[in-house]
């Protein structure tokens, strides 16, 4: 099958060329996203995140070039996303940790742990559902993908939402 006849096949919704389309270029686009990542199960990812994308718009493709560099600009700019989600991670969660660690060592030692403990959990029950929701997942080593998805949000906001907390139990704790 041509490749403009699997894309108009696509198009109508035939799930033979879904299969004909996977089984033509899940190889050649996995080793475009392994050269990049050089992760297994994140290329298989990105891959599945490609086709799965394909055949979900598949009414609304409008292709300029072949279906070949099409998918591999998928995968291009899937890998960019990628490494950008791993880049906003990072950071947020290194500034957790780092403010986390802040607030613990600034809170003056004339207060008992015990006191410490109560009102970091009355100023983290103070907090709004899903930011509060955000931050308890986030100090339970999850991912802010995985938090996003677990919490249907965007991940854009759960990285928000924790900034927002760490900032807010800062001021409720007073510390500057």
């Amino acid at each position: 099958m041509t490749e403009e006849r699997l894309l108009i096949c696509l198009q109508n919704g035939e799930s033979i060329a879904f299969d004909i389309l996977y089984d033509r270029y899940w190889t050649l686009l996995y080793k475009a996203a392994f050269n990049r990542i050089a992760e297994k199960d994140i290329a298989k990812d990105i891959v599945q995140e490609v086709l799965v994308s394909i055949w979900q718009k598949r009414t609304q493709l409008a292709i300029k070039t072949s279906l070949q560099n099409y998918l591999l600009g998928a995968v291009k700019m899937q890998v960019f996303n990628y490494f950008r989600s791993e880049n906003i991670k990072q950071r947020v969660h290194g500034f957790v940790m780092d403010e986390t660690g802040f607030i613990i060592d600034s809170i003056d030692e004339s207060f008992s742990i015990q006191e410490v403990e109560n009102e970091l959990v009355l100023a983290i029950d103070n907090l709004p559902k899903n930011m509060k929701r955000s931050f308890l997942l986030r100090r339970e080593n999850l991912s802010i993908k995985e938090i996003a998805v677990r919490l249907n949000l965007a991940e854009q906001t759960v990285a928000n939402n924790i900034a927002e907390a760490v900032r807010r139990l800062r001021m409720e704790l007073a510390i500057s």
